[in-house]
């Protein structure tokens, strides 16, 4: 059963490694929404990866074509929309978002400790280009310039590093509830 298109999409926001994709699949299947990962979208839609569309083009570039993503998927409705890490750290986006939070939508920040997320990830990533190399250093680097912007666009914020994604999705199964009843979703 697909939510109606009125009912709030939940956005999951965070650093690499937090489980935006686990978790947002597990809640889309505890829900009956669709899935949908904003990167691995651009990426279909531009036919080639996202360290290649970096690569060819530019950081620039594909900041660009993840903000129109962002904006159409914000006007769909009955999603589980996992963003990329530096999704919400461009201004125009962090507007997409409060708007989309000010009309009852769900931004949550996965939040993940730093070993966390590197043993998530493994200590040399080459499939992101932004954590190319030393991805503890490099993780630690973004996550300090990220963080205050993930905590300010958030309407809830939950640490991944000690609960399984079926916790987590439980616990926004939960949140969701809680909205519906109290009336506020």
């Amino acid at each position: 059963m697909t939510p109606p298109a009125e009912q709030p999409l939940v956005v999951l926001i965070g650093p690499p490694g937090a489980g935006k994709s686990t978790i947002g699949k597990r809640l889309a299947a505890k829900t009956g929404a669709q899935y949908l990962d904003l990167d691995q979208h651009i990426e279909r839609a531009a036919g080639k990866k996202i360290a290649d569309i970096f690569a060819q083009h530019g950081e620039a570039h594909f900041r660009q074509l993840e903000s129109e993503a962002l904006a159409h998927m914000l006007a769909r409705g009955g999603l589980v929309l996992a963003l990329g890490g530096g999704t919400p750290v461009k201004e125009a986006n962090q507007r997409e978002l409060a708007r989309y939070a000010a009309n009852r939508g769900i931004i949550v920040f996965l939040d993940v400790s730093i070993d966390t997320a590197v043993k998530r990830l493994g200590e040399s990533n080459t499939d992101r280009p932004l954590l190319a190399g030393d991805t503890r250093a490099k993780l630690t680097s973004l996550l300090e310039q990220r963080r205050p912007i993930y905590e300010a666009v958030a309407t809830l914020q939950l640490d991944t590093s000690t609960q399984t994604p079926a916790q987590i999705a439980a616990r926004l199964v939960d949140h969701l509830e809680d909205k519906k009843v109290n009336g506020a979703a």
